[in-house]
């Protein structure tokens, strides 16, 4: 009787191990891409970017979550004919999808500009990496924009 017993238990154990698993695999599966990436998006990222106008260089500073997969920060763009634009950023991320909604840009320090139109970045994310094109609220594209993490 007691074998039977010790018998039935370890088949339950099994069985317990074997559903353990499965259930692990598929929770695995069912965790979106945007899941496991929207946690490392935050931090600084350096900015190579070729745009409508000018090429420029800059820091992507996402600082804060605001909701499932979505953050604020600012960006800081220094465009090759001098000067510095500083404008807010709302991010979004869809698996490896991010858009970056740029918005108030202020101060507007760059020769020969007395205004800024923001911008908007559409980028694929890959690990420290995240690469796409700009277009700017009056659609004007850029041809690449690369955003490496610090």
């Amino acid at each position: 009787m007691l074998q039977k017993f010790i018998r039935t238990e370890s088949i339950m154990a099994r069985k317990m191990k074997v559903l353990l698993s499965v259930l692990v695999i598929f929770a695995g599966l069912a965790m979106p891409a945007a899941a496991q990436q929207t946690a490392t998006v935050m931090g600084n990222w350096n900015v190579a970017w070729t745009g409508a106008r000018d090429v420029y260089t800059g820091l992507l500073e996402v600082r804060q979550k605001t909701a499932d997969n979505l953050y604020e920060g600012i960006i800081t763009l220094h465009p090759s004919k001098g000067g510095t634009v500083t404008e807010k950023v709302a991010v979004s991320v869809v698996g490896s999808d991010v858009r970056i909604e740029c918005s108030d840009p202020l101060p507007v320090d760059v020769p020969g500009t007395s205004s800024w139109n923001p911008d908007r970045f559409y980028v694929s994310w890959t690990a420290d990496r995240m690469q796409g094109y700009s277009l700017d609220a009056i659609g004007q594209r850029g041809s690449q924009i690369t955003f490496t993490r610090q």
